[in-house]
């Protein structure tokens, strides 16, 4: 979907390929490459836009505004023909970078407190495909306490670092409300599959299990 509409866009604004040939690249920021979601993101990019003739340049960020911008320029000279930016945030500068070469961006984006703001309206020069994880935590919590019955409900959370973290954990939290038991709130220090077990044989360790 992504890659698609990225094709649709460099179509729709006539972009000529720069330098008399085509330069068969997309561009790739991620916030970083440890992480299971953006590395499998980046893997899933590279095989499809492979399958279509294109090369992948993958940037790591750091949801840094300097490094998006050293993202940005590193792309300008490389001469990308599109690019799929993830943050929970647009850049502004990496975004004059990019609209100054011409080059259309499609933003995967996470949204941190559930509904579009006014300021993050979707249009045509701004094409986004949003990443609802307050919401998804929401219902999941939710869920479990309103539909299953359960009453001792724990969260392993992301890195304090990650907004997408914040972003669940909030959902979570506002779920629960009252019901919430901070003792059985534990964080991960990564977003791996070793985090994740880790903390879950902590949790299965407890007396009384969630």
């Amino acid at each position: 979907r992504v890659l698609f509409r990225s094709k649709r866009l460099a179509e729709e604004a006539g972009i000529a390929p720069r330098g008399g040939r085509r330069k068969l690249a997309i561009g790739v920021c991620v916030p970083d490459l440890t992480g299971v979601n953006y590395a499998e993101w980046a893997n899933m990019i590279i095989h499809y836009a492979e399958r279509h003739g294109y090369a992948v340049v993958v940037q790591a960020t750091y949801d840094s505004e300097p490094e998006e911008e050293r993202a940005a320029n590193t792309f300008k000279k490389l001469n990308v023909e599109g690019v799929i930016l993830t943050s929970s945030r647009l850049s502004p500068s990496f975004m004059a970078i990019m609209n100054s070469e011409g080059v259309p961006v499609v933003s995967l984006r996470t949204r941190l407190d559930g509904p579009l703001s006014a300021d993050d309206k979707v249009t045509p020069d701004n094409p986004q495909i949003d990443l609802d994880h307050f919401s998804g935590a929401h219902e999941a919590a939710s869920y479990l306490v309103n539909e299953c019955g359960h009453e001792l409900v724990a969260c392993i959370r992301g890195p304090a670092t990650s907004v997408s973290a914040q972003a669940k954990f909030e959902g979570f939290r506002t779920a629960l409300g009252d019901r919430l038991n901070p003792r059985y709130v534990i964080s991960a220090q990564t977003y791996d599959y070793q985090a994740g077990y880790d903390r879950m044989a902590e949790l299965w360790g407890w007396p009384a299990k969630p």
